[in-house]
């Protein structure tokens, strides 16, 4: 859905080369349009949906089945994967900068408190879908015990669970990664040819990359295959709300828990 050019975690990557030490050193240039990206994500979501409306789509392809492999491995674990891939960057980035345990700390609540609203999002998604839906056939209320007596269960409001995560995940990433524009600047201004642990902050930063792109493409599968298009877009401004009050309401207003980190003195 989104262009590689296009993802904020880099617009622009270049490699050059100290003479002193022979190390190839990335200096990456981070975009600051998150906001622009919430709102392109938005908008793609409904122009996806409302195009898959009215014109049929070939269903045949493997990665169109709910069995497929990233859709199994990856997107129903996706939670666990963008904390495997961001929480790790995070901790390793604001050892750089030589910040304590406790400032450490008060960085990794920002997953914490992101964790507690994908948890309590997802499940007010099921809940809210229950109270919507009825058994047909049974005057039993849940989806469990409707099965069970023989009825079938009527979908309710079903919100788009995929499209939430993928969202909230992407533009969680796309702000935790802004930290990553100290090494561009100590690069930028020589003042030093390394940075401690800068070879696990890189590799957590493409992972991170690598992740926002594979969730830009189940987001486009989502999108034009799966839920009612109304679903998708609730599902999408759910996410876009849940990020904007956390890092640009609360973080931001509040400053507890701080920002992601974007100056500071860095350390070998």
């Amino acid at each position: 859905m989104v262009e590689w050019n296009e993802c904020e975690l880099i617009t622009n990557v270049q490699w050059r080369t100290e003479l002193s030490t022979g190390s190839p050193h990335i200096i990456v240039q981070m975009s600051k349009k998150t906001d622009l990206k919430a709102i392109v994500h938005l908008l793609a979501v409904f122009l996806l949906s409302f195009f898959a409306a009215f014109v049929p789509l070939p269903n045949h392809y493997y990665f169109v089945k709910k069995n497929n492999v990233l859709n199994s491995y990856f997107v129903k674990l996706g939670w666990f994967w963008t904390c495997v891939v961001v929480c790790p960057f995070i901790w390793y980035i604001s050892t750089a900068i030589g910040q304590s345990v406790s400032e450490i700390m008060q960085n990794l609540s920002r997953m914490i408190i992101a964790t507690t609203i994908w948890y309590y999002c997802t499940h007010a998604f099921v809940v809210f879908e229950q109270m919507t839906g009825h058994c047909h056939g049974s005057k039993l209320s849940s989806r469990t015990s409707c099965a069970i007596d023989g009825g079938k269960w009527i979908p309710g409001f079903d919100i788009s669970g995929h499209c939430f995560i993928l969202i909230y995940s992407s533009l969680i990433m796309c702000e935790e990664a802004l930290a990553f524009r100290i090494i561009a600047k100590v690069h930028r201004t020589r003042k030093m040819t390394a940075v401690k642990n800068e070879n696990l902050i890189r590799v957590f930063f493409v992972s991170m990359c690598i992740l926002h792109l594979l969730w830009d493409f189940e987001l486009l599968i989502s999108a034009l295959y799966y839920h009612h298009i109304y679903h998708k877009v609730m599902g999408a401004l759910v996410a876009v709300l849940c990020w904007y009050f956390t890092y640009h309401i609360w973080y931001k207003k509040v400053g507890i828990p701080p920002l992601p980190l974007q100056t500071g003195k860095v350390t070998h």
